[in-house]
């Protein structure tokens, strides 16, 4: 009997303090509707002692499955101004506000995000008008009087620069854009995962950058992106740059969302030249298997590293029985030995061809120089 009562009283004791640890969320509440594009402030109260910070998450209107991080770490302090993006359907949703310990969480009450509706056909003049007058851009969606609000409290992203990493790359060179974004707007920029930050266009060439998780750019912030480049050709080149190049922000000035310039690539200074200098084997050479170690020189003036198949081991007239994919950095003057299993060779007296650079994807000063034959007896 008193182990029993010890135990109603731990029960007694431990529901008395999850309840005294609450959140209520206020806003959104259930008769809203929220309009995608615009800013709106989620709010909630606390009760009792919790952490400092939460997370944020939108959800369908069952709770059952979560559609976005709208932020991973907010203080909770009771507010934070969310922008609705454009990629949801108009539908009931609910929001979660949740400590970050994962303690202590609130659904809001079902509320709705809905399109804006757009205003009635006038004139282009008349439209302008409005545009200038609303503080909107016109932008079109369902046709060219349709205008999309731009309220001035709103983020603003324009390029702020961008290079070449490294500047002036030679072909065949590993190379790649780093563009700067800045937030000159006065709230936050906020890109969900699975969106574009940034797009550009080489030579009729569209290349869109989807990340992998979200992205919020702070006003006032800079946030570097990286971008790869098909073209791997000498010579100088136009690229346009655009930030948010879906529309996702909702911006105060839609218009300055582009940069553009030139880029170059060279040729190679001299170029690489990889020769096979030494090629060893372990002793003994069983039909078990055993390594071999061949040494790569560079005896160019280039370095040019590269990611692909670098190395290989074939019989004189079939397949490769062994093969490096990696990144062979061999630098102007350097050496580089790289050791390889062969598995389950023949017995006997073989022949094997050993090349390095197999896809000719290295440019070189000779090209006629990455070949050595190996002649070995296997017991």
């Amino acid at each position: 009997m008193k182990k029993l009562i010890k135990v109603i009283c731990v029960m007694i004791i431990i529901t008395g303090i999850s309840y005294s640890q609450t959140i209520n969320i206020s806003s959104p509440k259930g008769s809203d509707i929220w309009y995608k594009g615009k800013t709106n402030d989620i709010k909630w109260t606390i009760s009792g002692n919790m952490n400092n910070f939460v997370k944020i998450r939108l959800f369908t209107k069952d709770g059952r499955q979560k559609l976005l991080a709208i932020t991973d770490k907010t203080p909770n302090n009771g507010s934070f101004p969310w922008t609705i993006p454009f990629t949801f359907a108009s539908d009931e949703y609910i929001v979660r506000v949740k400590t970050i310990d994962n303690n202590v969480f609130a659904d809001s009450n079902k509320f709705r995000i809905s399109e804006e509706s757009a205003p009635p056909p006038a004139s282009p003049s008349r439209d302008r008008f409005k545009a200038k007058a609303l503080n909107v851009n016109p932008i079109a969606k369902s046709g060219p009087t349709s205008i999309r609000p731009t309220p001035s409290n709103a983020p603003d992203l324009v390029i702020t620069s961008f290079r070449q990493d490294p500047p002036n790359p030679q072909k065949s060179e590993h190379w790649r854009f780093e563009v700067s974004v800045k937030n000159i707007g006065n709230v936050n920029a906020f890109f969900p995962k699975g969106f574009n930050t940034i797009g550009h266009n080489a030579k009729g060439t569209l290349v869109g950058k989807t990340e992998n998780r979200d992205i919020t750019i702070p006003p006032g912030q800079t946030q570097k992106f990286v971008q790869y480049s098909g073209i791997n050709k000498v010579g100088t080149f136009p690229v346009t740059f655009k930030v948010d190049p879906g529309n996702i922000v909702n911006e105060s000035n839609e218009m300055n969302n582009k940069k553009s310039g030139n880029f170059t690539i060279t040729k190679p200074n001299g170029g690489a030249d990889l020769v096979i200098t030494k090629i060893t084997t372990d002793i003994p050479r069983t039909t078990q298997g055993f390594y071999v170690h061949i040494t790569v020189n560079n005896k160019g003036l280039g370095f040019n590293p590269i990611q692909g198949q670098q190395l290989w081991i074939k019989t004189i007239k079939g397949n490769p029985i062994f093969s490096f994919k990696g990144l062979l950095n061999v630098k102007p003057g350097e050496s580089r030995t790289v050791k390889c299993w062969v598995v389950n060779p023949p017995a006997g007296s073989i022949s094997w061809e050993v090349k390095v650079d197999p896809d000719n994807l290295l440019s070189e000063a000779n090209e006629n120089n990455n070949v050595k034959v190996l002649h070995l007896t296997v017991k």
